[in-house]
């Protein structure tokens, strides 16, 4: 099967391996651009914003900056490469948001691979974000257009009106459904100033939604509280005439 070039890929490191990486994922038709600091990560997403990051963590340091650029900045989609000198579990990565986590490079192939892999399973779900768009979601006893921003209670036959930001999360659950996603990623994807990061707006964002999509808002079918990490959108919920 024929593969597309990937377009752009932010690779963040110095070590010598992603030296050579850099070279190789050069000669593959990657356009690739290295950088040393966050800043520099922050300016080159700034304008290569669908860029993949390939983010190398050789120590505990590298981490806690890799952390705080994700709470800071948001970096998705991204992958990192774990050396055996930092002990991190890559489960908690990929909870952060991570495509995916290498543990040491041995093979550009792999790694080249791997890319290719997390390219179509973006594209994959760009066309299928694209296809839904024109045609809406489907959940329990709603029906949500997104072209139109409506949300349309399908037993009652009634609009329900949500505000521009319970659109904004509503929409992102139903293009992520069944996933786990993190109270940061959340909090990243809906407000971009990050400086002062604020849980319990999500918390009473999530509150809201639930009163107006949920049959008992204390007992949700579909906002689940995974507690301790974030929420779970579940979208094959059943209506009541098929309970």
């Amino acid at each position: 099967m024929h593969e597309q070039p990937i377009n752009q890929l932010l690779l963040h490191g110095t070590s010598s391996d992603l030296n050579f990486l850099f070279q190789f994922l050069s000669a593959a038709q990657c356009e690739v651009v290295v950088t040393c600091s966050n800043e520099d990560v922050q300016r080159t997403k700034q304008h290569f914003p669908s860029a993949l990051v390939l983010y190398e963590v050789t120590a505990i340091t590298d981490l806690t900056n890799l952390m705080s650029l994700i709470r800071n900045r948001g970096m998705s989609p991204f992958m990192v490469f774990l050396h055996v000198t930092v002990s991190c579990d890559p489960v908690t990565l990929l909870g952060l948001g991570a495509e995916d986590v290498v543990q040491n490079l041995f093979s550009p192939w792999e790694v080249l691979a791997r890319i290719r892999a997390i390219q179509r399973q973006l594209n994959a779900t760009a066309a299928q974000h694209m296809r839904r768009v024109h045609s809406g979601f489907s959940f329990g006893r709603f029906e949500m257009n997104l072209a139109g921003q409506r949300l349309v209670c399908l037993e009652a036959g009634e609009m329900i009106p949500l505000t521009t930001h319970e659109i904004k999360l509503l929409t992102f659950f139903l293009s992520n459904p069944r996933k786990t996603i993190s109270r940061t990623k959340l909090f990243t994807f809906m407000y971009r100033d990050l400086h002062h990061v604020n849980y319990r707006k999500i918390d009473s964002l999530i509150y809201r939604l639930r009163q107006k999509i949920e049959v008992d808002p204390k007992n949700p079918e579909c906002i689940h509280t995974v507690w301790g990490v974030g929420y779970l959108f579940q979208d094959q919920v059943p209506s009541d005439a098929q309970k």
